[in-house]
């Protein structure tokens, strides 16, 4: 199906919805999905069971069209792309960048779905930001290349390093997405990836336990073992507790373990001051000390 072929949102049959994102800097932000599809195959990932893996483009005039419409008719103060990977195509970017600079107005953009680092290079990071992109998130999942391997992310270290040395040199926010408990990992990888994160110290960190949901290959592993705990999917929220074990890691340990990287991650005074100093608006004030305070609630109980 030719995406550009689809109407845009109803968003007018949902009177008074209201889309808030925890980090955004204004308090109409409202998403887009300018893709469909992706490259990965990544063993823990539902998205190609519901997008398929063949990546489908709507074309940048039709994007733009939309953020015009988000914003004219809904009041859209900032846009969040939620594709799979925003940057898998150069020359798409290119022309995306161009219609959105051509927009008589300027919106704040963040891409919080998570791009693959090997697409994040210095041309990519650069045309985000030439096009109003104030923060982006990567998908990092692991600082074990073992571990990265086994996962089928087909990325390495350097390339992950790399797509952070671009998005810091194009002036961009950096979110990093990491995942504990996937299968091979011990004390030893999870104290690898808790390293990584501190080493590469994106502006914002998310530890994720893994939910192996259904129709993965990580699920069917993981099923195969004798290591689901709990098979309903009601308990497969991200904020819920582990739902599997692992060989040498209980469910009690990796939470144990992610609310060690928090606090490793978080409770450091010059984190705290960087993040002070990033804030920047009134209503992302309002929403960091209200999502902070849930998080330090969470990560300081036994």
């Amino acid at each position: 199906v030719d995406l550009d072929l689809l109407p845009l949102p109803a968003w007018d049959l949902l009177p008074g919805l209201g889309y808030q994102f925890p980090d955004s800097r204004r308090r109409r932000a409202m998403p887009i999905m300018a893709s469909r599809g992706c490259v990965g195959r990544c063993t823990f990932c539902c998205s190609p069971l519901l997008y398929g893996s063949r990546v489908r483009l709507r074309s940048p005039e039709r994007v733009a069209t939309e953020m015009r419409e988000l914003h004219e008719r809904y009041g859209a103060q900032e846009i969040h792309f939620w594709d799979d990977n925003l940057v898998l195509s150069l020359p798409w970017l290119r022309a995306l960048a161009g219609e959105v600079r051509s927009l008589p107005f300027r919106l704040e953009i963040s891409v919080p779905g998570g791009v693959r680092a090997d697409g994040l290079t210095p041309e990519a990071a650069a045309l985000l930001k030439e096009m109003g992109v104030y923060s982006v998130c990567l998908g990092i999942e692991s600082g074990s290349q073992a571990i990265l391997d086994r996962m089928g992310k087909r990325e390495t270290l350097d390339q992950i390093r790399a797509a952070f040395a671009a998005a810091r040199q194009a002036g961009l926010e950096t979110w990093g997405f990491f995942l504990l408990g996937h299968p091979g990992e011990g004390p030893r990888e999870l104290e690898e990836t808790l390293s990584f994160a501190l080493t590469l110290d994106p502006d914002v960190a998310k530890f994720h336990v893994l939910k192996p949901f259904p129709g993965t290959p990580v699920r069917e592993e993981l099923a195969r073992a004798g290591c689901l705990s709990n098979v309903s999917y009601a308990a497969y929220g991200i904020p819920d507790p582990p739902v599997h074990r692992l060989p040498e890691l209980s469910a009690a340990d990796l939470l144990s373990w992610q609310k060690k990287a928090y606090r490793r991650f978080y409770f450091r005074p010059r984190k705290l001051l960087s993040h002070l100093l990033r804030i920047g608006t009134g209503y992302r004030l309002a929403s960091n000390l209200r999502v902070g305070w849930g998080l330090v609630k969470r990560i300081g109980q036994p």
